[in-house]
């Protein structure tokens, strides 16, 4: 989901609340500008499906980017997605296994 605003935080924090027998796990993967450019381009060339649901111009999504890398909160695991996707994917899963308690089956 899009949480590059308060208001998602804010909402999950609700629903925590109200629903303390639900295992929410907050987790955002972090790159760099050029890679999150590099990667949305790939996926518009590359993707039919893929709509740019965010705007036309760099400046109607930017603040999305600012919103992300100034997030801080205790709950927060954050991955650092710079790598290749199958790196964030072990990097992933390591998070949710220690999140979780358990082994996940890896990716072959």
């Amino acid at each position: 989901t899009n949480m590059c605003q308060q208001q998602s935080w804010d909402n999950l924090d609700k629903l925590k609340k109200s629903m303390p027998e639900v295992v929410v796990i907050s987790l955002i993967l972090k790159c760099d500008f050029k890679t999150h450019q590099q990667r949305i381009e790939h996926r518009g060339r590359t993707n039919k499906d893929h709509l740019n649901l965010g705007g036309e111009e760099l400046g109607d999504v930017m603040h999305k980017y600012d919103f992300i890398q100034n997030l801080r909160r205790p709950d927060l695991r954050v991955v650092n997605a710079n790598g290749s996707p199958d790196h964030v994917f072990e990097q992933v899963t390591r998070v949710l296994e220690e999140e979780l308690g358990v082994e996940l089956r890896r990716r072959v």
